[in-house]
C-alpha cells in the first residue's frame, strides 16, 4: 500500500490522485455512500408507504362508520313512523304500512349485522350498534306480536283492511327502543364527525343501562 505525505508538493499530490491506491479508497467510499443512500431511501419508502396505509385504513374506517350511522338513522326513521309520540293521535297503524315497516327494520337490522362484522367500522360504532340492534329487536317482537294478536281476532277478516292496535305497554316498550337506538345513533353521528378530525376521537359517553353489559373493553355506554 502506498502512503502520501504531500505537504506543498504538487506533484506529490498528482501523483496521489493518479494513483491506483487513490482509485480504490475513493471506489470503497463510494461504495459505501451508495449503499448508505440507497438504505435511506428504502427506509424512507417504507415509512411513505406505512403512513399512507395508514391514511387510507383511516379513511376506509371513517367511511365504514359513516354508512353505519346512515344505517342507523334509516332504521330509526321507520320505527318514528310508527304512533310512539306522546302526542300521537292514535294507537293503530293500517296493516299493510305495519308490514312494509316490519320488512324496513328487518332489511336495515340485517345490513348493520353485515355491516359492523365485515366492514372496518371503528370498533365503538360496532360495540354500540350491538346495542343499537337490541333495541331494533325489541320493536320488531313488538310489532309482529302485534300482527299476531290481530290474526287471532280476525275471524275471517282480511288483514289488509285493517288498522293494527298497538297495546298501550307495547307502545311504552317502543318509546323505551326508541330512545335507546335514537341516543346510539345521534352518537355515532357525532362521533363519525369528531373522527373526521381526529383518530383519537372518543365514542360519547351513554346513559343506557339496557346496555351496560355490553361493550366490556371498550368506551363506558
Amino acid at each position: 500500500m502506498e502512503w502520501y505525505f504531500c505537504r506543498l508538493d504538487g506533484q506529490c499530490w498528482a501523483d496521489w490522485f493518479w494513483s491506483a491506491t487513490t482509485a480504490s479508497w475513493v471506489q470503497a467510499i463510494g461504495s459505501i455512500l451508495a449503499l448508505m443512500v440507497a438504505v435511506g431511501i428504502a427506509i424512507y419508502s417504507d415509512k411513505r408507504h406505512a403512513e399512507r396505509a395508514k391514511q387510507t385504513k383511516q379513511s376506509m374506517i371513517i367511511a365504514n362508520s359513516a354508512k353505519v350511522a346512515r344505517f342507523q338513522g334509516l332504521g330509526l326513521g321507520f320505527v318514528e313512523m310508527l304512533p310512539i309520540g306522546e302526542n300521537a293521535t292514535s294507537d293503530s297503524v293500517p296493516f299493510p304500512r305495519l308490514q312494509t315497516t316490519v320488512g324496513q327494520i328487518v332489511r336495515v337490522t340485517a345490513a348493520l349485522d353485515q355491516l359492523i362484522v365485515q366492514e372496518s367500522a371503528h370498533e365503538d360504532i360496532s360495540t354500540h350498534t350491538a346495542a343499537y340492534l337490541i333495541g331494533a329487536e325489541q320493536v320488531l317482537m313488538i310489532l309482529r306480536d302485534a300482527i299476531t294478536q290481530a290474526r287471532r281476532r280476525a275471524r275471517g277478516r282480511r288483514l289488509e283492511d285493517m288498522d293494527i292496535p298497538i297495546p298501550p305497554e307495547s307502545l311504552e316498550s317502543l318509546r323505551e327502543q326508541h330512545r335507546l337506538m335514537k341516543a346510539v345513533c345521534d352518537a355515532s353521528f357525532s362521533f363519525v364527525t369528531q373522527l373526521s378530525q381526529s383518530p383519537d376521537a372518543e365514542f360519547p359517553e351513554l346513559d343506557l343501562p339496557e346496555v351496560e353489559e355490553l361493550g366490556s373493553g371498550s368506551q363506558p355506554i
